[in-house]
């Protein structure tokens, strides 16, 4: 561990170009030419673990990577884009096979739009006030819209005490309803079919940007899952219903819903649906991983008999891959939706604690018994997901101002006091300055006693973010001039502590230990748990010491003519030397080739 940090250390220079130009220059006057490499001055970081390294991408160029990371972020656009699209229209076509009774207050504040609702005033419209004053006898005479209406106005339980109305007026609604549910029921499923497979798409396509470590992959995988799920589970619904403002740029072309502000109507309609996709998605992941794995153990019970080689056998007694990608971005799917609507939907959060209490016990079973032993990942994938959970705060709080701030599910009173006269000036400043703040009451709902607090913290973070990105734009360009200059006056802040002051390691004191807690203790490709079976075919450590102890003794006879040393005998030395290793080299290959006709033989 010291050695490596004195190595990084000491080249903790080279990761500036004009540092590197610096030490090639001084170097070919002898100038601390022992850290350099011929003559050129190389980056020095800690190796990631053996298991971590995905070998087979080592030697793609860095540009073609980049290329190949731009393709793929253009076809994840087009797969997040079309998966948005079939899932729109799938909960479109629910929405409009499903016919429901709008209930109206008679109040602008709490109804939905009424152009909206009836564009051509051709729809019934269902106003509570007036259907709860029916008499009985009006109802059993009244059209199919009057019914659904009065049934609507006064609810299920008292519907459900009255047998009369369950298999008389109210028999019909209740069939509309159920249909309703059903296929409610059915657009979830298939917002979850269309998850799988965008999934398995996801996952198939990261393997094309060809990333160096098995961390740097699930990290591009949660990523592009997480944004994929979150989109088609908690806000393709919300578009589908949304009615936006008249300024919105396209608004009348993407957004066809009735429902532009969180009324009585909006939670029957869009919470009704994010809470059925909530629930779904509790259960689902870890029901559907905990019968992946009993499949596999059936699988085996059944079939192993009919396998015809060992190779065969191996195989289906070979555990497959903790999905680590797929449950970091069913978690933050999980959080985000959670948090953006848990403010007006409480039961969310039930939910979510359902989700994390099934989702840890079911892979606690799965990693322990139904998986094999994953790779020795970094810090990657947590630190990038800690980043991204970071954001679910701003929209928890636009979320809570914006359902909060609603007169008629929330009622709540304006500020007072000096709060009252900071929030008139700010809205008196906004009007003058922004039509959009004046028109659509942002500050003025923000401004009241149930929502101020959240709103404030809203604005504070949007500032933070917005303070961020400038010291991540700077950061790219006078930042890495910054920290090479502290690097250079602060080098003297880290010291390695001298051998003499620590107690000394060596390798062959540790390796056994690492070897039998963290395996493999080698980077060699025939320790590899993955590359074990192709290691015997390729070039091994054994392989390259004796074709270098060939080389040394084809080059003795020259450097014994020139000496004048040990001619016959050097001769005869080193024809034995390679009759031994051309005898080794045979020996490999009939053993080799004896091995499949043994192992059938076995089978």
């Amino acid at each position: 561990m010291a050695d490596a940090d004195r190595l990084v250390r000491d080249h903790r220079f080279f990761g500036y170009a004009m540092f590197r130009y610096l030490y090639m220059c001084f170097g070919r006057c002898g100038y601390q030419k022992d850290r350099l490499f011929h003559g050129r001055a190389l980056q020095a970081q800690r190796a990631p673990e053996p298991t971590n390294i995905i070998w087979e991408n080592q030697d793609v160029p860095h540009v073609e990577r980049k290329v190949r990371h731009a393709l793929v972020m253009f076809a994840f656009l087009i797969i997040v884009l079309l998966s948005f699209t079939l899932v729109y229209l799938a909960n479109a076509a629910a929405k409009s096979q499903t016919k429901s009774t709008t209930q109206l207050l008679g109040n602008d504040a709490c109804d939905p739009e009424i152009g909206k609702i009836n564009p051509d005033n051709t729809e019934y419209l269902c106003y509570v006030d007036t259907a709860l004053n029916w008499t009985m006898s009006f109802v059993e005479t009244a059209t199919a819209d009057e019914k659904a209406c009065y049934c609507g106005a006064i609810g299920y339980a008292n519907i459900a005490r009255s047998t009369a109305l369950i298999n008389g007026v109210c028999r019909d609604w209740l069939i509309a309803v159920a249909t309703g549910i059903g296929i409610g029921v059915c657009a979830t499923g298939i917002v979850v079919v269309i998850n799988v497979v965008a999934k398995m798409v996801l996952i198939q396509l990261s393997y094309a940007e060809k990333p160096l470590s098995y961390s740097a992959l699930n990290a591009a995988q949660m990523v592009k899952i997480f944004a994929l799920q979150t989109l088609n589970t908690g806000f393709v619904i919300f578009c589908v219903n949304f009615s936006p403002p008249d300024w919105f740029p396209l608004g009348s072309l993407i957004f066809l819903g009735e429902f532009s502000d969180s009324v009585r109507g909006w939670y029957v309609v869009v919470g009704a649906a994010i809470m059925s996709n909530m629930l779904a998605n509790a259960v689902t992941p870890a029901a559907s991983n905990v019968c992946v794995m009993i499949a596999n153990k059936f699988q085996r019970w059944c079939c192993s008999k009919r396998q015809k080689h060992q190779l065969q056998l191996r195989q289906l007694y070979t555990n497959p891959e903790f999905d680590m990608a797929a449950r970091f971005a069913q978690l933050l799917n999980t959080v985000f939706v959670t948090l953006a609507y848990s403010s007006g939907m409480p039961l969310l959060n039930a939910f979510a604690c359902m989700y994390m209490f099934f989702t840890f016990w079911a892979d606690k079973v799965v990693l322990l018994w139904g998986s094999r032993r994953p790779p020795a990942y970094d810090t990657q994938i947590p630190k990038q997901a800690a980043d991204i959970m970071l954001y679910a705060i701003p929209l928890h709080c636009f979320f809570a101002v914006w359902m909060m701030g609603q007169p008629c599910t929330f009622p709540s009173n304006p500020l007072g006091g000096t709060l009252q006269s900071l929030a008139n000036q700010g809205i008196s400043s906004a009007g003058s300055t922004s039509n959009f703040a004046a028109s659509d009451g942002v500050l003025d709902r923000g401004m009241k006693e149930s929502t101020w607090m959240v709103f404030a913290l809203l604005v504070l973070l949007v500032a933070v973010y917005i303070l961020w990105t400038v010291l991540w734009i700077l950061g790219g360009t006078l930042g890495e001039f910054f920290k090479a200059m502290f690097t250079l006056c602060c080098s003297r802040a880290k010291r390695i502590a001298p051998e003499s002051h620590v107690e000394v390691q060596t390798w062959a004191m540790v390796k056994a230990d690492i070897a039998r807690d963290f395996p493999p203790a080698s980077y060699m490709m025939e320790e590899h748990p993955m590359y074990k079976e192709a290691a015997q075919f390729m070039r091994t450590r054994t392989s390259f010491n004796e074709r270098k102890n060939e080389k040394k003794a084809a080059m003795a006879p020259s450097d014994s003519a020139k000496t004048g040393d040990g001619g016959p005998d050097n001769a005869t030395a080193q024809a034995s030397n390679k009759d031994a290793n051309q005898d080794a080299e045979t020996a490999r290959d009939v053993a080799a080739d004896k091995a499949p006709s043994e192992a059938r033989q076995e089978d």
